[in-house]
C-alpha cells in the first residue's frame, strides 16, 4: 500500500498490571504518566486516554462460556501524531527512553496489550444528533474488529462492513450515538508498535470504530445496535476476537487547541446512570 502522509495515530487498549486496583490504574495513568508526557521535546500532538466501565468480548472457540486468557481491559490510548517524523522523533527522544518508557512497567500488562497504527476517518451518518460532550470529554463506545486471518491494513474491510455498522446504528441507536469515527488500521517499515507497547501474539484489528455517546444510559442501545451488526457482517470479520469497551474520555493534552496537561481533568465516573440505564431484558 502507498505510504501514509498526514496524521499518524497509534491505538492501545491495555490492562493493569498484577496487584494493583483499577483505581490505582487509572490514577497512575493519567496523573503520573499522563505528565510525563507532555514534555516539550517528546509529547505528541493530541493524547487521549478512556477509562473503561464496562466491556464484552468475543468467546474463545471449543467450549461453552470460554475466555480468551486476554480478556479484561482497563483503559484504551490514543495518540496522535503530526507524521511519521513526529513520531520517530517522539520515541526515540532520549526523554521517552530515560523517562516516559521506564514507567510502563509500573502499570501496565504488556503481554496483554492490543495496539495498532492507524489513520482517522469521520463516519457520515444519516442521521443528526446534537453532540452532549466537547471533544475530549465524551462518552464512548470503542470497538476493536479483527478478520479471521489478523490482517492488519483496514481500507478493504472498511468498504464491506461500514455501512452494515451505519445500518444497524442507525435503526437501533440513532439516538443514542451523535457521533462516529472510525480508525483504519496501517503497518509501516517506520515503526514497530508491537515491540514498544507490547502484545505481538495477541490478535490483530484492523479496524477500530468510535461511538459518541449521548451517555453511559446508551450502552444498551448499542449493544443492540452490535448485535445486529454482527449478524450482518458475520463473513467478515471474526467475532470470536472482536471486542467492545465502554468509557469516558480523559484528555490529557491536545497541542492544536493548546491544551497542556492538568490533572484536573481527570475523569471520576459515577456509574448511577449506567446502573439505571434501561435492561437489555427489557428492550424489544
Amino acid at each position: 500500500m502507498s505510504e501514509v502522509t498526514g496524521e499518524i495515530k497509534q491505538i492501545a487498549c491495555g490492562r493493569r498490571k498484577p496487584n494493583m486496583t483499577r483505581k490505582e490504574y487509572n490514577d497512575h495513568r493519567f496523573r503520573v504518566h499522563g505528565a510525563l508526557s507532555d514534555a516539550e521535546e517528546a509529547s505528541p500532538y493530541k493524547y487521549i486516554q478512556t477509562p473503561i466501565f464496562d466491556a464484552a468480548f468475543g468467546a474463545r472457540l471449543g467450549g461453552l462460556n470460554l475466555n480468551h486468557a486476554w480478556v479484561g481491559r482497563d483503559d484504551v490510548t490514543e495518540l496522535t501524531f503530526r507524521g511519521w517524523d513526529h513520531l520517530k522523533q517522539v520515541f526515540s527522544s532520549n526523554w521517552v527512553k530515560t523517562k516516559l518508557g521506564p514507567d510502563g512497567p509500573l502499570f501496565a500488562d504488556f503481554e496483554t496489550t492490543m495496539a495498532l497504527l492507524a489513520t482517522e476517518e469521520p463516519v457520515p451518518l444519516p442521521y443528526e444528533m446534537r453532540p452532549t460532550a466537547d471533544d475530549g470529554f465524551a462518552t464512548v463506545a470503542t470497538y476493536f474488529l479483527a478478520t479471521p486471518d489478523n490482517e492488519r491494513h483496514g481500507c478493504a474491510v472498511q468498504d464491506k462492513v461500514q455501512t452494515l455498522l451505519v445500518r444497524a446504528l442507525s435503526e437501533n441507536a440513532r439516538q443514542e450515538v451523535y457521533k462516529v469515527e472510525v480508525n483504519v488500521g496501517i503497518t509501516s517499515s517506520h515503526f514497530d508498535l508491537n515491540a514498544y507497547f507490547g502484545g505481538g501474539n495477541n490478535p490483530q484489528y484492523c479496524l477500530v470504530y468510535k461511538l459518541f455517546m449521548k451517555s453511559a444510559a446508551s450502552v444498551p442501545y448499542v449493544r443492540k445496535a452490535q448485535a445486529k451488526f454482527e449478524i450482518l457482517a458475520r463473513d467478515a470479520l471474526d467475532f470470536s476476537t472482536s471486542f467492545i469497551v465502554f468509557g469516558k474520555e480523559a484528555l490529557v493534552l491536545d497541542h492544536g487547541r493548546g491544551i497542556r496537561f492538568d490533572s484536573k481533568r481527570q475523569p471520576m465516573f459515577d456509574d448511577t446512570e449506567y446502573f439505571n440505564a434501561v435492561s437489555h431484558l427489557d428492550m424489544k
